[in-house]
């Protein structure tokens, strides 16, 4: 049974790789996205219910992310915080 989805949006290896097992080990179904671009189309395909963004991303920022995903994102409500 999958306690949801989290999409993880971090361009480090090691941090993503410890998100990845920590959140599987609770039941999640984890989505891994190391480039703002990748985490937009990871969002429209498998809208997460939880979004861990690393806001220093090479690229398309975090923040330029969250104000892209606005549109995919019309109905989601996502608490940010830094």
């Amino acid at each position: 049974m999958s306690g949801g989805r989290v999409l993880v949006v971090e361009d480090d290896i090691d941090i993503y790789s410890m998100l990845q097992l920590y959140f599987k080990s609770q039941g999640y179904e984890v989505y891994v996205a190391p480039r703002g671009g990748v985490a937009l189309e990871m969002t429209r395909q498998n809208m997460p219910n939880v979004i861990v963004l690393d806001i220093n991303l090479p690229t398309l920022t975090g923040t330029k992310y969250v104000a892209s995903c606005g549109p995919i994102c019309v109905s989601a409500t996502f608490p940010l915080s830094s």
